[in-house]
């Protein structure tokens, strides 16, 4: 979680919806879950695709297991 938040400058709220991400939740789930309205939710994605440099949440999704799994994340 750490080495996610300092590699890609993600605040503490984005490196916990891009854990969630990585794992399967939705965007909806995750802003139930941290008490946060979708539109919140939203935007903290598009900051984390931004940081990353994905641009869609199927692109982020895989970078971030790839990235989990010790893999190149660009191949």
């Amino acid at each position: 979680e750490l080495i996610l938040q300092r590699s890609f400058n993600l605040t503490q709220a984005e490196t916990r919806l891009a854990l969630a991400m990585a794992q399967g939740r939705t965007v909806s789930d995750y802003a139930d879950t941290q008490n946060v309205t979708i539109g919140t939710a939203r935007v903290q994605l598009k900051s984390v695709m931004r940081k990353t440099g994905t641009h869609r949440q199927a692109e982020l999704v895989s970078f971030l297991v790839k990235l989990s799994r010790g893999l190149p994340p660009r191949e």
